[in-house]
């Protein structure tokens, strides 16, 4: 058994899997399963990791963004699960989150049962809520981020996505429309956000620019940021909301997808359309190929008509890939490949 789980594990590196590495993957998932016996490692070792991939690529700024990827099995059914967290008032929220929310998210799920679409999406939300109030207690830091969390479930066909904030999630199909898993929480363009925060006597307008006049996006002062939902933010007061918007979709069946995790530093430059597009043409590719694609991408067209500066990014810029492939006849050479083979002189002859 385990030489059939290196084989899988080397079949998988060199088919262009861009998951963690094995040794590090077998870690995560012992102390999973040290703490929660629903978790389960041998399982994830033999997951098909060729048929459900992921990659991530990252330019960085400020080194305020953060993300990370895992692969577990939770009641014998497997998850990929991706998250971002963008911060704001430097890393210290963000690095938080990249440490501990996917296996916070973890433990409430497993208390939960079968991992479907509703105790995912509560498991969601009890995750945010107890990640917003540890932050929430570190005084005086006003730093906060956004955070958007993706999980893909291979065996019930599904892909939930939980978020607070402008780090967007779109499930792309080989040749089906596109669909954003995600919604939009920025002020400037939300108007069930603006109402909600109005509602509660919020001040919302844009800021002033040399001469006085309005200038850019609407934004919520005094605190001065362009959305009021996040984790942590402590100098927003009750106007913050760390309750994720949630979503589940159906993967297609008969054609292969990606689903693109991207922070505002993507969106910020490119369409919902160009990014779909970008995912489709390098589908064939490794998702960290993908990702990287999606991400130059992104640093061309915002320093499309500038001479200076090309090679640094306006701000952060994370993209994270997951790939469903259905390509069954790749699947019929993975089998075979994974065959054993018999030798001729010691082949039973046939009747």
């Amino acid at each position: 058994e385990r030489r059939l789980l290196v084989v899988l594990d080397l079949f998988a590196l060199r088919m262009g899997c861009d998951l963690r590495k094995s040794s590090l993957m077998r870690g995560e998932c012992e102390a999973l399963a040290e703490s929660n016996p629903a978790v389960s490692e041998s399982s994830v070792l033999v997951f098909d990791m060729n048929y459900c991939m992921m990659g991530a690529d990252e330019l960085v700024l400020n080194g305020s963004n953060r993300h990370d990827m895992r692969q577990v099995a939770v009641h014998s059914e497997f998850l990929l699960i991706g998250m971002v967290a963008d911060g704001r008032g430097g890393a210290k929220v963000s690095e938080f989150l990249r440490s501990s929310i996917i296996s916070l998210f973890l433990e409430k799920l497993t208390t939960l049962g079968k991992p479907n679409s509703d105790n995912i999406q509560r498991a969601g939300q009890r995750a945010f809520i107890q990640a917003h109030e540890t932050v929430r207690q570190i005084k005086p830091t006003i730093a906060g981020s956004t955070l958007t969390i993706v999980v893909v479930n291979k065996a019930r066909s599904e892909v939930t996505a939980m978020h607070v904030g402008d780090a967007l999630a779109r499930l792309v199909p080989r040749r089906s429309k596109a669909s954003s898993v995600c919604e939009d929480h920025r002020l400037d363009t939300s108007e069930a956000e603006r109402k909600r925060v109005s509602d509660m006597g919020g001040h919302i307008e844009r800021a002033k620019n040399q001469y006085g006049k309005p200038s850019g996006p609407l934004m919520l002062w005094p605190a001065g940021v362009m959305q009021a939902r996040a984790i942590g933010s402590n100098d927003m007061g009750s106007y913050i909301d760390p309750n994720p918007a949630a979503m589940t979709l159906a993967l297609p069946t008969e054609e292969s997808c990606s689903i693109v995790i991207c922070s505002r530093g993507v969106w910020d430059a490119l369409k919902c359309s160009t990014v779909d597009s970008l995912a489709r043409e390098t589908m064939k590719n490794s998702p960290t190929s993908s990702a990287r694609h999606i991400v130059k991408s992104s640093l061309i067209q915002r320093h499309a008509y500038s001479s200076n500066g090309d090679a640094i990014p306006r701000d952060d810029t994370t993209c994270i890939v997951i790939r469903v492939n259905r390509d069954r006849a790749g699947h019929r050479k993975l089998r075979l490949q994974l065959q054993p083979r018999v030798s001729s002189r010691n082949a039973k002859p046939k009747s």
